[in-house]
């Protein structure tokens, strides 16, 4: 009965806006548009603007706590090359989602109609990803383009949702180089179902007057903007929606606490963790003699790194629950929500406790809004309280060390799934104590500058990650890898070796022997060399003489490097000049320098730090002032000259 008043509140909705927007369309379809005249946009717009929103009308529907239609209307003028990009249009759907229409039309610089989208121009793919074995994700993708700049593309469309985990929010501008003529955003909700909302950066908009019914927000005459480099805020204007109350194939929730958001996400894998007796009985048999919970732990995480594999399973509801642990017991295989789910349901069977935990991972993505419950999150870890420390795991990666997360879900809040519902809390911090990088030289120079080097490297914690992706990888593609992101000119290897130590803070060993051409400048009897062989910093932040946000170092970027370089120099050449020791300290790092000579033997070495954290924006361009001394300090020479 709930499903048939469901279709027909669906039905009903889409009739009474089906027709009133048929009734003037079949009008309109070809019919210029003298308001979209390049000419009607004001200087101040046009003003560093690639494109020009022109009009942008969005109306979400909820129709109940499961359904939800959303229309919009969208006219942007696109003025040169660059802003070409918004000439494509891509709308998204899957089994819980429904597209009931997809138009496009272009207008010329004068507002004058060109043409109109055809249904041979749209392309409708699979938007699955490489790991993904069951995907039910699609995409309908059009590019409305015109041969002379500038031009108007209207698009619009209707998307009906069978399922409302989450609202769809509004972003008037999605780049710094768009400016905005007028866009607006628009809920109705029926008086039992209240939404709730946070606006960011919004303060120019018209506010709603409640949190049910009809509510509007509007936005005129926004000009481009700047991002700011180290900021934690956003810049962009955005309203982020969520239901209180939400239903998604027959599973009810409400969303207004974190705390609730965890009791429904416990009923959905509810029933799920049952593990089959064989497997239980290899698990007992592995651990039994083993001393310690940590070491439990371990084993239970490398049982299942060496028997499943990651697959991405996007079906319907699957994108959320879970697959049952004795699936994945029988298959060997398993998302990321199946995987973890997995390995809490082994560690459950030999009475360890752990909590499925719901993460925002990627080494860019910003932090989630603990103050606003909502489904902000792309993947699932598990966390497994222990006595002396919490263990984290990544539990999709066949490779990955026991207990480090690194920099693709370390440093963030996360929602960890306990029997009392969700909880708030932080992953692991990696900043610049154990992000390392440690490396030793031994260079042989010649008279005429040529040099043999062999290079010592321990890369640790995040420092080591791009590295370590190359451990499995063959030897033409590690050596490329090489070629390409050493810093040295005119350089050949003669050999390499990787080696990877596993642990909470991983570790690659790189050992390298170059012949490198002309590492030493010749002037007649002067050899001129740069004694910082492979690590000099070059990046110097751009001023800012209004810094709008505090300045935020995240410690996934911060680290400690020491070099120590040892040169034996050619016989009968000294050191005519060699830089003073530098020692360079702020609030954002340090750095020391120094050249000791010793009979044929030079010593460079050289140690940076540059710190996580939080400091003022009035201090912005102290730090800027901090990376331009370093630069010119690493530009450094040493000058050797020939007795003879």
């Amino acid at each position: 009965m709930h499903n048939i008043q469901n279709r027909f509140q669906v039905a009903l909705a889409l009739f009474l806006c089906w027709g009133a927007l048929q009734a003037t369309y079949a009008q309109i379809d070809k019919s210029d548009r003298p308001q979209y005249a390049v000419s009607k946009i004001s200087e101040d717009l046009l003003d560093g603007a690639n494109v020009v929103v022109r009009e942008d009308e969005n109306y979400l529907r909820i129709v109940n706590k499961g359904v939800g239609i959303f229309t919009t209307t969208y006219a942007l003028t696109i003025l040169n090359e660059s802003g070409s990009r918004y000439a494509s249009y891509s709308i998204p759907y899957d089994k819980l989602s429904k597209i009931n229409y997809m138009r496009a039309r272009v207008f010329d610089k004068n507002g004058k109609y060109v043409r109109t989208l055809k249904k041979r121009e749209i392309k409708d793919y699979s938007a699955a990803d490489g790991y993904s074995l069951y995907s039910d994700n699609r995409v309908k993708h059009t590019k409305m383009s015109h041969n002379e700049y500038p031009y108007t593309v209207l698009f619009e469309y209707r998307k009906t949702y069978n399922g409302l985990l989450f609202y769809r929010g509004w972003r008037p501008q999605s780049s710094q180089r768009m400016a905005v003529e007028k866009s607006k955003f628009t809920i109705e909700t029926p008086p039992s179902l209240p939404f709730r909302y946070k606006a960011i950066n919004l303060e120019k908009a018209t506010k709603p007057t409640g949190n049910t019914g009809v509510q509007t927000w509007k936005v005129e005459n926004l000009p481009t903007f700047r991002t700011e480099s180290y900021s934690k805020q956003t810049a962009y204007p955005m309203l982020l929606l969520a239901p209180s109350t939400f239903s998604i194939e027959g599973y009810a929730g409400e969303m207004k606490t974190w705390r609730d958001f965890g009791h429904w996400q416990n009923r959905l894998n509810a029933g799920r963790q049952q593990i089959n007796d064989v497997t239980l009985q290899k698990l007992r048999t592995l651990t039994n003699n083993l001393s310690s919970t940590e070491k439990k732990i371990q084993k239970i995480y490398e049982y299942l790194q060496q028997n499943t594999r990651y697959v991405s399973i996007q079906l319907g509801i699957g994108g959320w629950q879970t697959f049952s642990a004795k699936v994945v017991d029988e298959k060997g295989y398993g998302d990321c929500k199946a995987l973890s789910n997995y390995t809490y349901s082994m560690l459950k069977a030999l009475g360890i406790r752990s909590h499925y935990t719901l993460v925002k991972a990627g080494r860019q993505e910003r932090p989630i809004q603990t103050d606003f419950p909502s489904s902000q999150f792309n993947h699932v870890i598990l966390c497994v309280p222990n006595k002396k420390d919490t263990i984290w795991l990544e539990c999709t990666d066949q490779r990955e060390s026991f207990g480090y997360l690194g920099s693709f879900t370390g440093d963030r809040d996360v929602l960890l799934i306990t029997e009392n519902g969700g909880k708030i809390v932080h992953t692991p911090v990696y900043d610049q104590s154990v992000n390392t990088l440690n490396r030793t030289a031994q260079v042989t120079i010649d008279a005429e500058g040529n040099a043999q080097a062999n290079v010592q490297t321990t890369y640790q914690a995040i420092q080591s990650e791009a590295i370590a992706r190359l451990i499995n990888s063959k030897p033409d593609r590690q050596k490329k890898w090489f070629y390409n992101n050493i810093d040295i000119p005119n350089f050949e290897i003669k050999n390499f070796r990787l080696g990877l130590k596993k642990g909470k803070l991983p570790q690659v060993t790189e050992a390298l022997s170059l012949t490198i051409r002309r590492l030493a400048s010749k002037s007649g009897k002067r050899l001129f060399l740069k004694p910082n062989l492979m690590n000099r910093s070059t990046y110097i932040p751009k001023r800012s003489k209004k810094r709008k946000n505090n300045i935020y170092v995240p410690a996934s970027i911060s680290y400690t490097d020491v070099d120590t370089i040892s040169f034996k120099v050619p016989e009968k050449y000294h050191a005519e000049y060699k830089p003073e020791p530098a020692m360079i300290t702020s609030d954002f790092g340090s750095y020391e320098m120094k050249v000791l000579m010793d009979a044929g033997k030079i010593t460079y070495i050289r140690k940076m730090v540059v710190k996580a954290g939080t400091f003022p924006k009035e201090k912005y361009n102290e730090m800027v002032q901090f990376y331009k001394k370093v630069a010119k300090a690493d530009k450094e020479m040493v000058v050797l000259v020939s007795g003879t």
